[in-house]
Parts: C-alpha cells; sequence; structure tokens
C-alpha cells in the first residue's frame, strides 16, 4: 500500500472512472475520496467543496475528449482558480501535436487508456514533485521574511551596514547593498555608493588614502578582518570620521561569498578625544608653568608627581627631591597632625584643608607656606591620590612683620597724626580743594611714593584713568559714603583698593580725610574661598557618606549630597521640604536636646541612630554633627555613616551566641549538674548508714560536691543571663540573689528590699545594666 489518496476525476463515462479506480487501487493507492465532474460547473463547485472540507484533491486525472468540457479547459480552469496540484491526461488516441500542447499548456503526464500501468507510477512521480515544490515555496516565503526583519534591523541600527563583492568575484569590490544610514552620515543617496564605483574614492581623505588602500589590500589577500578608521569628506566639505570593521563570509566549502561591513560615525568621540588631550596638554602646561609649587601625592605616601616650582621651594633638584621621602619634608612637631588629616580624609571626614606652616627644605632649612591639601576621587568616587599646592609666603610673612613693626610706629609717630591713627589703622591722605596736603606712612608705601613727592599733588594721580571721573565727582559732592575702587601706584601697578572718606577739621580747617584699604590680599582670599567653596561641594557630592544641612532654628533640611538621597530614597526636592524630625527616628524631645548640645559644644558625636527612609523602612546610622556657619546663621553639618548591614550582622551573631549559650546551659544543668547531685546524694545516703558519723573523708567529698553544684549553677545562671535580663529587674535580682544566697552557705547573708513604690519596669535598658552591675559586684 502505496498511500491514501483525494482524486478528482474529469470523466463523463462512469465506467471509465471506475477503471481509473480500479487501477489505482491496483496499483497501491486507497482513494479516501474520489469524486467525477464532467462539466466546468461541477469541477469549480467540487474543487471548493474539498476546500471547504479542508480535504483538497491531491491529484486531477482528465480525459481528453467530452461533450462540454476538454482536458485543457479543466487544466486552464485549474490554474486559474490557483491550484498548484498534479493534472494528468488519460485518454483515448489524440494525435501528438494535441499531446505535446497539453503539456506544453502546464499537463504533467499524458496517458493513453491502453496504457494504464503507467498511471500510478506517474502518480507518484507528480505528488513527489508537487510536494518539492510546496517545500520550496515556503522555504522561498520564509526567507523572505527574514530578509525583511534583517533589513528593518539593519536600517534601524545607527550605523551604515554594507555589503561588498570580494576580490576573486566576477564584480570585484563592487557594493552589493549600502543601508540608507549612508545618506544621514554622509549626505549621499546610498545608491551613489553602489552605481558609481568611484565614489568612494573621491570622498576617502586624501591624507589617509594610501594607509586605507594598503589595509583594503591586506585583508583582501588574507581573509582576516578588516578594521580601520579613517576620515570622509560629506556632502558640503564636512569631515567625518568612521570606524570601519568588515568580516569575509564564506561558505560551508570556505569559497568567499561577499563581505559584511558596519561603519559607524566617531566624530564626536574623535572631537572629545582631541578636547581630552589638549585638556591634559593644558593642565601639563599649568602644572609644570604654574608660579605655586604643586605636588600629587600616592594613597601610600609615595610621590607621583611635583613640578619645578616645589622644587625651588624645598631647594632640591627634581632628581634629588624624587629620592626624599614626603614625611622628610614634614616638621616634625607637625607631623602627628599631618597625619591625622590624611586618615580623616580617606574616611570621609575631611574634603580638604588650607594653613600657614612651616616645612623642611634641603640642609633642614625652614620655609614658610601656604600649604592646600585635598582628596581627589575618580569617577565611583573611590579616593586616587593626594594633591596639595604650596605657595612660598616667606617674604610675605617678614612684610606682616614689618607691617605691625610700622603700625606700632605710626601710632607713636608725629603729632598730627594722632588722630588719624584713632581712626583707621590703613593707608590715610589728607586733602584739601583736592589737593594731598599730608598722608601717613601706610599710604607712601602702599602706593610706592615718598611723602614729598605727593604733598601739594592732584589726590586724583592715585586712580587709574578709567576711574577718575567717578572719584572727581564723589569729591565734588562731598559724598562720604564707602566705595570700591582701583589704585594706581607709581610704578604703574593697578590694584583694588576701598575708599572711606570723611569730612575733619584740621588746623582751624575743614579737610578731607580719606582712609585706604588694599583689597589685594582680600580678593584672593575671596576667589580662594570660592574656589574651596567649590571644591568642598564637590568632594561632599562625591561622597560616599550621607552628608547634609539642617537649619538650626527651623530643622530644616537645608541641603543634602546625593548619597543620603540613594541612602534614604528621597529626591532633592522632597528632602528641601522636610524637617530633621521627618527623617530622625526618635522622639522629639530627643533631637532637641542633642541640637541643643550641639550648639553649645560646636561637634558633638551622637553614635548610633535610626533614619525613617522614603519606603518606611528604618537605617542604622552612626551620626556626627557640627555647627558651621551658614548665610550668615548657624547650622548643623550632619555626616551619618550607613551601618544597617553591621548592625544586621551583629544582630544575627549574638542570636548565635545566645543559642550556643543556651545550649551549653541545658547541657551542664541536664546532664554534668544531675551527676554531681546524683553523686552527692549518694555519699549523704553512706553518712546516713555509716557508723561513723564523722567521717571526714566523706564530708570532704560532700562539701566538695556541693562547691561543684553551686559554681554549677553559678555557670548556668551566667549562661541564661541574657533570659534572667529580659524579666523585670525585681525578678531578676531576686533569682541573683537567690543563687548567691545558696552559693554563701551560710558564710554571710544577703536580704533584697525593694520598696512598695519602685516602679515594675525601668525605662529601656536601665533595668539589664543594674542587673548586670549588681551580679559583678556580687562575683568580685
Amino acid at each position: 500500500m502505496i498511500g491514501t489518496l483525494r482524486v478528482l476525476l474529469v470523466e463523463d463515462s462512469e465506467n471509465d472512472a471506475m477503471l481509473l479506480l480500479r487501477e489505482l487501487r491496483r496499483g497501491g493507492y486507497k482513494p479516501l475520496s474520489s469524486q467525477r465532474v464532467y462539466t466546468p460547473e461541477d469541477m469549480e463547485e467540487a474543487l471548493r467543496a474539498a476546500d471547504a472540507r479542508d480535504e483538497p484533491f491531491q491529484v486531477v486525472i482528465s480525459d481528453y475528449y467530452m461533450p462540454r468540457f476538454s482536458a485543457p479547459d479543466a487544466l486552464r480552469l485549474l490554474r486559474e482558480l490557483g491550484y498548484d496540484v498534479p493534472f494528468i491526461v488519460v485518454s483515448g488516441k489524440i494525435g501528438e501535436d494535441a499531446a505535446v500542447e497539453t503539456m506544453k499548456a502546464g499537463a504533467n503526464d499524458y496517458l493513453t487508456k491502453e496504457n494504464m500501468s503507467r498511471l500510478c507510477p506517474a502518480i507518484e512521480r507528480e505528488l513527489r514533485e508537487a510536494e518539492v515544490r510546496r517545500e520550496r515555496e515556503r522555504a522561498e516565503k520564509a526567507l523572505g521574511r527574514s530578509e525583511d526583519r534583517f533589513r528593518r534591523l539593519v536600517e534601524q541600527i545607527p550605523a551604515v551596514t554594507y555589503v561588498q563583492e570580494p576580490i576573486d568575484s566576477d564584480t570585484p569590490k563592487a557594493i552589493t547593498y549600502m543601508s540608507p544610514q549612508y545618506e544621514a552620515m554622509l549626505g549621499y543617496p546610498a545608491e551613489t555608493e553602489m552605481l558609481d564605483e568611484e565614489h568612494w574614492l573621491r570622498v576617502l581623505h586624501p591624507d589617509d588614502r594610501e594607509r586605507v588602500l594598503a589595509e583594503e589590500l591586506r585583508t583582501d589577500e588574507t581573509g582576516e578582518p578588516y578594521r580601520i578608521e579613517y576620515r570622509l569628506i560629506a556632502r558640503g566639505g564636512r569631515v567625518v570620521w568612521v570606524r570601519d570593521e568588515a568580516t569575509l563570509v564564506r561558505d560551508e566549502e570556505g569559497n568567499s561569498l561577499y563581505w559584511l561591513g558596519v561603519q559607524y560615525d566617531i566624530t564626536e568621540q574623535k572631537r572629545t578625544e582631541e578636547e581630552f588631550r589638549k585638556s591634559e596638554e593644558r593642565f601639563r602646561a599649568t602644572f609644570e608653568q604654574a608660579a605655586v609649587g604643586i605636588v600629587q601625592v600616592g594613597l601610600d605616601g609615595e610621590w607621583l608627581r611635583f613640578n619645578d616650582k616645589f622644587c625651588d621651594i624645598v631647594g632640591y633638584e627634581r632628581e634629588e627631591l624624587g629620592a626624599v621621602s614626603v614625611f622628610e619634608l614634614v616638621s616634625p612637631e607637625d607631623f602627628e597632625r599631618d597625619f591625622g588629616r590624611g586618615v580623616r580624609m580617606l574616611a570621609g571626614e575631611l574634603s580638604d584643608y588650607t594653613e600657614e606652616k612651616l616645612i623642611v627644605g634641603k640642609g633642614r632649612r625652614r620655609v614658610w607656606i601656604n600649604l592646600t591639601v585635598s582628596l581627589v576621587h575618580d569617577d565611583s568616587g573611590e579616593p586616587r591620590y593626594f594633591i596639595a599646592v604650596a605657595e612660598e609666603i616667606g617674604k610675605r610673612k617678614q612684610a606682616e612683620e614689618e607691617r605691625q613693626r610700622t603700625q606700632e610706629q605710626l601710632r607713636q609717630s608725629e603729632e598730627r597724626f594722632k588722630v588719624l591713627a584713632q581712626e583707621v589703622v590703613e593707608g590715610i591722605v589728607l586733602s584739601e580743594n583736592g589737593r594731598i596736603i599730608d598722608a601717613n606712612r601706610s599710604l607712601t608705601e602702599m602706593f610706592g611714593y615718598d611723602l614729598g613727592e605727593l604733598v601739594g599733588k592732584d589726590a586724583i594721580v592715585l586712580t587709574p584713568p578709567e576711574h577718575r571721573e567717578m572719584v572727581r565727582r564723589r569729591i565734588s559732592d562731598e559724598d562720604t559714603r564707602p566705595y570700591e575702587s582701583m589704585g594706581l601706584k607709581r610704578d604703574g601697578t593697578v590694584f583694588p583698593i576701598e575708599i572711606r572718606p570723611r569730612h575733619l577739621p584740621y588746623s582751624g580747617r575743614r579737610i578731607r580725610v580719606t582712609s585706604v584699604i588694599d583689597l589685594t590680599e582680600r580678593k584672593h582670599q575671596e576667589e580662594a574661598l570660592r574656589q574651596s567653596e567649590a571644591l568642598y561641594r564637590t568632594v561632599v557630592e562625591q561622597a560616599e557618606e550621607n552628608i547634609f544641612l539642617v537649619d538650626a532654628k527651623s530643622r530644616r533640611v537645608l541641603d543634602a549630597n546625593d548619597a543620603l538621597l540613594r541612602s534614604l530614597g528621597y529626591t532633592d526636592d522632597e528632602l528641601q521640604e522636610m524637617t530633621l524630625y521627618d527623617i530622625v527616628a526618635h522622639d522629639q524631645k530627643s533631637i532637641d536636646l542633642n541640637i541643643g548640645r550641639i550648639m553649645e559644644e560646636g561637634h558633638r558625636s551622637l553614635g548610633e541612630r535610626q533614619y525613617r527612609r522614603k519606603d518606611g523602612s528604618l537605617a542604622d546610622v552612626e551620626v556626627n554633627v557640627s555647627a558651621v556657619p551658614y548665610n550668615g546663621e548657624r547650622a548643623m553639618c550632619v555626616v551619618a555613616h550607613d551601618v544597617t548591614q553591621r548592625k544586621r550582622a551583629e544582630r544575627m551573631l549574638e542570636e548565635i551566641r545566645e543559642a550556643e549559650r543556651n545550649r551549653l546551659a541545658r547541657e551542664l544543668h541536664d546532664s554534668t549538674l544531675q551527676d554531681i547531685v546524683y553523686a552527692l546524694q549518694e555519699i549523704q545516703v553512706m553518712q546516713v548508714v555509716s557508723r561513723d558519723d564523722r567521717d571526714q573523708a566523706l564530708e570532704d567529698t560532700a562539701d566538695a560536691l556541693k562547691r561543684s553544684v553551686e559554681g554549677l549553677r553559678g555557670a548556668i545562671f551566667e549562661l541564661r543571663l541574657k533570659e534572667t535580663l529580659d524579666r523585670s529587674l525585681v525578678s531578676s535580682l531576686e533569682n541573683l540573689v537567690d543563687l548567691n544566697r545558696r552559693m554563701a552557705r551560710g558564710r554571710y547573708e544577703l536580704d533584697l528590699v525593694v520598696e512598695d513604690d519602685f516602679p515594675a519596669r525601668l525605662p529601656g535598658k536601665t533595668g539589664q545594666e543594674l542587673t548586670r552591675l549588681v551580679q559583678e559586684a556580687l562575683t568580685n
């Protein structure tokens, strides 16, 4: 049996149809369904009915001549209705031309009714070929869908995808596919690259052409992956950097099929790299050419980098300084303090510091410097190295000392300056009608003049030209409000000053007395403060510790770093609408008490506290708080170290220890203690039945066993102390006194007296601590 078969017979003769079915059965087929038709209408209806039953015909067998129908007509109708099933003509004798035309029209085979033995082999062959055709159609449809998905994927990725013929193909190096992203990247239609073979060479940057073509030649010869970065000239002349990566695709036999490549636009990456390189060069130039000493020191205290200016400050050649330890430059009296600061910076407790100090230079020479030290972190917040800026201030220190001496001499100078010395200690100039009549030494030194050079001159000479109109107006208006301007030294140096004018009587005349303050140092300090604040904010924002500022009066959160936002789960806007009471999971009285102490003492370590997270859970933290100035008011800087994980681990460890103590207590009580009690009871029985009531050995043994019993009970009590401490204070003390009374064995008396008004429970862990103290006192 070959198999079942659904067959449509186009035959007007019922007898011939029966003969056909009999031949099919003889050939091994079992016709599941068969239908005979002999008109176009019947044939179309039969085909549609079979489809409706989901039982389409597998083969059509048709007679050639019928009164109202013919094999060519049946074949044409079958194909018009869209059926691709084998069509076999079985008829009497017809002309050879008619048979050929039928086969050309699409019939799969032609048999004569005298040669029916070929019917079943023909059907078997055609069914097999029909199945092959269906499989091929399914594969082609699946391939088409796959190609569509691949094309959609390729055309959506942010890169140009292309396919290129290999060097050994009929069209070597021809581009057979270029994704639409090519036009977005270069401004040229993708088809240009495929149709114009010279297009790629024209847009290739001339400076890159030689190395790109060399790499292309090499990979064509070796078949290795093609990877290179080069420049292309886009429409309009714009230069585009691309990274071109291609792989040679081969078939199963290893024959080259095509190059599959991807081009990435890396112009922005190249621009960023170039900017970074220039930034590195600027930093290197700044580092090496800075007018101050700059050093980088590793976390292990080893030199990483230092500039020539720092070598000049300490008096070492560069090679000499590299062989000197960093710590050799620290004054002995500052070593412990400086080391502690480094530890605090690594712990996140200190962001940076600035101070004037003495360091040890070459030959043990002491050098005054203004030192600023900070800790540099990487992008993840981990510390990388220390950076320090050192400015030699030896001359300034001498100048300060000289200025102090000058001020003291000025205070004791001529009588004409006494009234002025009581008002100011800075530069002072006396003028009448705009002319200088006198000045103090501070002013002459400030501007670099001798007093004789200034007397009689217009006071406006002390101001650069661009500020003179404003100064004249103030003098003419007799304006006495303080204001800032610029001073002009004798050598042409311009520097910032503050002018405080007033009118005073002098030798019977009304003169203008002007106090001039050199703002150079203050401006430097303001700039340094601005930089310090910026550095502080950067360090705080990068710190892993939870850091935030709180208004001491309103308790509102003023500012917080990202670590606190992540730890508690709030946004910055949400946190600034909250107060300390919303965050700290303790009563308000406790919070207010701590704030009062912090404001009074300036700094306080609060130990372990609990903060509320946004999701309602609690975070365990160790808190240190300092009172700091903030916008003219006092605020609190809170540093909260998250110890939630550590607390959880401690609780788990304590539970394990408690379980082990309970296990030991049970074993001692249920085993060892019971054995000793039984032994003691045996000895006591022996004492009763013994004739000698004063058997000293039995007495000593009994006493020793009693002491062992009491000792074990004490040990069991110690092991179960936590369970005892969980009771009320009175209950715990009663158990403790009872145990010690038994252990005393009459050597002393213990009494526990509890007043009627004594509270049943004490707050917190007070009762447990008192019980521990009593137990230690009785033990010792």
